[in-house]
């Protein structure tokens, strides 16, 4: 099984040539040298390049030159006196990669990009709320060169049992590999869905990079983040929390490709990125989605004990 990865390719402001989600949406007005209670919203554009949505947690005039009346981005936002950063806005929520807030929309949800350089594989996760979705690929001419759409709401059959009784499940992450690549294509992605808005958390186009070779033996883990509280008589309250899912892989890499693995390792550091653990297809693979991470590297270690190729461990933590 071949690993795939890149380096995602920043989009906001003017990248993102089209939407079906209007800036500025609900709660979203330029914030202004006004008087503002808790509980107000307001936007403004940032130091990381995105317009982010803010929560008033305390009346405030705000004052362009007084610093301490501004809003500040996470995590300077934990000791800001009067705004909560909320993420990115929502036209731009699903190409701000350090979270995982998803964004709100009407269907079907459009967004055109203009990424001006080549992007051969577009991730998306974060927990998806659609049916069906749509990548297009146009190139220099304006002219479709390439259309996929992927079901996100499936039945898993595999016997006569769930032929019969199996419920229809949300997809929540996949990923459309392969894309005709050029700096001039621009592209489409459509989520549709029948009833009820759609939600995406995570749009994530790179220049793809084989990692290594995924090996057997993979493993998969869910910690449990729930808080449990028990007293002098043993009786029990649980603080029911999330768990934190994470993904330990085993890679064989070539040692001609082991500097272009490494270099991407270093230049993404804590970056959020998708990692592909099955090759094109993976989607009616039943290890898909267990392979299939959207998250950041937690550890890389490798070694050079063979003379043809290295060995490396890496695991990654999802969001």
């Amino acid at each position: 099984m071949s690993m795939t990865s890149g380096l995602p390719i920043t989009i906001q402001g003017a990248v993102i040539t089209a939407s079906s989600v209007s800036f500025p949406d609900t709660g979203e007005t330029a914030i202004a040298e006004t008087g503002y209670v808790a509980g107000d919203t307001v936007s403004h554009l940032m130091s990381d390049g995105f317009y982010h949505k803010f929560e008033c947690k305390g009346a405030v005039t705000v004052v362009f030159a007084t610093a301490a009346t501004m809003p500040e981005i996470y995590p300077d936002d934990e000791t800001n006196a009067y705004w909560i950063d909320l993420g990115a806005v929502n036209r731009e929520a699903p190409f701000q990669l350090q979270r995982n807030t998803r964004n709100d929309a009407t269907s079907p949800y459009t967004v055109e990009v203009d990424p001006g350089t080549r992007v051969g594989s577009i991730g998306i996760g974060g927990n998806v709320l659609a049916d069906e979705i749509t990548v297009e690929v146009y190139d220099s001419t304006a002219a479709l060169i390439h259309s996929e759409t992927q079901a996100m709401l499936k039945r898993n059959v595999y016997n006569y049992k769930t032929w019969v009784y199996a419920k229809v499940r949300q997809i929540k992450k996949t990923i459309f590999e392969d894309l005709p690549m050029a700096s001039t294509n621009t592209f489409k992605i459509t989520f549709t869905r029948s009833s009820g808005n759609v939600k995406v958390g995570s749009i994530i186009a790179v220049n793809p990079v084989v990692i290594g070779s995924a090996q057997y033996k993979s493993d998969v883990r869910r910690d449990n983040t729930s808080r449990v509280n028990r007293d002098a008589f043993d009786n029990i309250k649980i603080n029911e929390l999330g768990g934190i899912p994470s993904k330990s892989m085993r890679l064989v890499i070539p040692k001609a490709s082991l500097n272009e693995t490494l270099d991407l390792i270093d230049v993404l550091g804590s970056q959020v990125t998708f990692w592909s653990g099955l090759v094109r297809g993976a989607g009616d693979n039943g290890y898909f989605e267990s392979l299939f991470t959207i998250g950041f590297n937690r550890s890389f270690k490798h070694s050079v004990s063979f003379p043809s190729h290295a060995e490396a461990s890496i695991e990654i933590e999802e969001l």
